[in-house]
């Protein structure tokens, strides 16, 4: 079987792993207002100028904040898709870094001895 270890603590399912070292917290807003900014043209108010995420989040901020939320969910989603992709990659003995923390697999041959010890008891359960 194969384990992964993060911080001491020990993992077997990659999405255990991504769901310890990723939260939709670690989204920044400000990629929120990237996205707007380069998708929606600087609205002119007066004859002055601003910046999408800067209009919306003053005029709606209600409007705003759900945007945010429903763009971090489906963000979450997609990276949280990439770092489990990333961590079932990884070979025993391989490590690697998923998102800032470090994450070493191995191979866990404990489960290995358990099941010969079960085979030794069928075994001499049979003599």
């Amino acid at each position: 079987m194969i384990g992964y270890k993060v911080d001491g603590k020990v993992f077997e399912d990659p999405s255990d792993i991504v769901d310890y070292v990723f939260t939709e917290d670690d989204i920044d807003e400000r990629e929120y207002d990237d996205m707007l900014d380069e998708v929606y043209e600087e609205p002119n108010i007066c004859g002055m100028y601003y910046n999408p995420s800067y209009a919306l989040k003053e005029v709606d901020p209600t409007a705003y904040r759900c945007g945010l939320a429903d763009w971090r969910s489906e963000k979450y989603t997609e990276m949280r898709d990439e770092l489990i992709e990333q961590v079932e990659a990884l070979e025993p003995g391989d490590d690697d870094y998923v998102n800032d923390y470090y994450v070493e697999c191995f191979e866990d041959r404990s489960d290995d001895e358990d099941d010969d010890e079960d085979d030794e008891e069928v075994e001499s359960n049979d003599e």
